[in-house]
């Protein structure tokens, strides 16, 4: 592995000790900043209902493939006041809010921007989102927005140095029964009256793999009447090969039974609102020329690559429903957590892949 960057870690402190869980405009500046010294043409998008986006590097006038390095620079907000300053470094872990989801791709990306921008061999971007932790806006109006032609999107995300290929999309629904309310027949026999929140729980005591009750919502409840409606709010996994559809279907059927069972109440089975559409499961072959590169470059670091299916959600969903997208990041701890750490020398290994991915993109074919 190559000596430390020290010029990394000094942008990644600086960077880490914005604050970025509100207002994206501090760390756009610090970020556009970088880019400026570093002699990156930049430009923000402005994209409906999304947060900024900030794009930087080359597309045009450049021979081979387009590469697209995307990140997002937003982060959840604290609970409260971390003990620890953010950005400072303790033996290999630098903490703070963002440190590792993903304020150290963001570095990544921009080190890689600056170094390779105009390599002969490549046209290369890089893409900082700012509302990933939110609904993805940024990245659905991004696609839109990108040229044609492009080969591969590389996604620095904090993988604990594994590579992902596939990830399982995401959906979330209200989900429950609805019913007379009040007394209800039965009343004061436990078990006897049609009850919808007593249907709710034992629904949610069989829910399929997959599906994580987040919290309950009851309407007409008293001390001393049943309610007429308790649902759930449902966060769905889809796995690759499947549909939100498909799953959808599965809850319904699932809900229909457990009402059958107590009438004369209903089901109800409703999407949740959002402003973006939903997370799509995707899978990136290993066959393709340029994810093969990317394979070679992580074996070239000295460890075998583990490929693994990645179950959360995120900007990556979208850029990999339509594009070749592998995503590869850096060890650490707490991600959104008072304690968020990365590993330094982790960081350093996958800027050394990427390193090496890049700088091998306009050399003839070897054979390894």
């Amino acid at each position: 592995m190559p000596p430390p960057d020290a010029e990394a870690v000094r942008l990644l402190q600086r960077y880490v000790g914005v604050p970025s869980h509100e207002d994206p405009e501090g760390g756009l500046r610090f970020l556009e900043g970088a880019l400026r010294r570093g002699g990156v043409p930049y430009r923000r998008l402005a994209l409906r209902g999304a947060s900024p986006v900030l794009l930087a590097g080359a597309w045009e006038g450049l021979p081979g493939p387009r590469v697209l390095l995307a990140t997002h620079g937003d982060t959840v907000p604290p609970s409260r006041t971390g003990r620890v300053r953010p950005g400072r470094v303790v033996g290999d872990r630098l903490f703070g809010r963002g440190s590792l989801d993903m304020k150290a791709g963001v570095i990544l990306g921009l080190l890689l921007v600056r170094e390779f921008w105009r390599h002969p061999g490549l046209r290369l971007a890089l893409a900082v989102t700012t509302d990933e932790e939110g609904e993805s806006a940024g990245a659905w109006g991004l696609l839109s927005r990108l040229p044609p032609g492009i080969g591969l999107v590389l996604i620095p995300e904090p993988t604990q140095e594994v590579l992902n290929l596939s990830a399982w999309g995401r959906g979330v629904f209200w989900g429950g029964f609805e019913g007379p309310g009040g007394h209800g027949e039965g009343f004061g026999r436990p078990g006897e009256a049609p009850n919808p929140l007593r249907a709710l729980a034992r629904f949610l005591l069989r829910v399929p793999p997959g599906v994580q009750p987040l919290k309950v919502w009851t309407e007409g409840e008293g001390e001393v009447t049943l309610p007429q409606r308790a649902l759930a709010r449902l966060d769905v996994l889809v796995p690759p090969g499947s549909t939100l559809a498909r799953k959808e279907g599965e809850l319904r059927r699932r809900l229909q039974a457990e009402a059958d069972r107590l009438p004369p109440l209903a089901p109800v089975l409703r999407r949740a609102p959002r402003a973006t559409p939903w997370l799509p499961p995707y899978r990136t072959g290993r066959d393709h020329a340029l994810v093969r590169a990317f394979l070679r470059s992580a074996a070239r670091s000295g460890t075998p690559p583990t490929v693994e299916e990645q179950r959360g959600v995120g900007d990556f969903n979208v850029f990999g429903s339509v594009l070749p997208t592998v995503v590869y990041g850096p060890r650490g701890e707490g991600a959104h957590g008072e304690g968020e750490n990365v590993s330094l020398r982790s960081f350093h290994r996958c800027l050394a892949v990427y390193r090496d991915f890049f700088s091998r993109l306009s050399r003839p074919p070897e054979n390894d």
